[in-house]
């Protein structure tokens, strides 16, 4: 499969891995536009002085709007209480992924959200970071190298689940598909 690109991408939380994330996806040209949806302006900005994000939100309902691939990148217990009002709020046929390094619930809530949503969930954990945190620790080849568990479920399509693996591929990312369950 050849490297997905996204019209826009939305990141939700703009660290050491959502910034991450932002310089690679513009890296390697993998979306037209990277918005960084965050809750601290000051370091929104801060994103977008060093090139990681082109744009940013505090407003998570209206940033995820018009995303074509949204990735979650918060902590995890942020992860699974934003996954309800991202799925309500994406366009028909917007995939949603994340960071987390726990699965259970953030898919459990997913699935439940995405049943009602008119876009998809499929959860990831790639197995990437650092001892520093925040977006000034960014970089573009934070992922190169590294694994990447990606965790379909029954309900997931299967041009969903290669698009998601395809975006984590070309990120550098060796992939796993795993089960989310305990």
């Amino acid at each position: 499969m050849k490297e997905p690109s996204f019209e826009k991408l939305a990141i939700v939380g703009v660290g050491l891995l959502g910034g991450s994330l932002a310089l690679a996806a513009k890296e390697h040209k993998l979306a037209d536009h990277v918005l960084g949806i965050g809750r601290s302006e000051e370091s929104l900005k801060q994103a977008v002085e060093m090139g990681a994000i082109d744009d940013y939100t505090t407003d998570l309902a209206g940033g995820v709007a018009e995303a074509d691939l949204v990735v979650l990148c918060t902590p995890v217990r942020h992860i699974a209480a934003s996954v309800p009002t991202v799925m309500a709020h994406i366009k028909p046929g917007a995939i949603v992924t994340d960071v987390g390094s726990t699965k259970c619930t953030i898919v459990d809530v997913a699935e439940a959200a995405a049943a009602s949503s008119r876009g998809t969930f499929v959860g990831a954990h790639p197995m990437a970071g650092s001892e520093k945190s925040g977006v000034a620790h960014a970089r573009p080849d934070l992922f190169a190298g590294t694994n990447c568990f990606i965790t379909p479920t029954p309900r997931t399509p299967l041009q969903t689940l290669a698009t998601v693996a395809a975006w984590w591929r070309a990120l550098g990312c060796r992939l796993a598909i795993a089960r989310p369950q305990r």
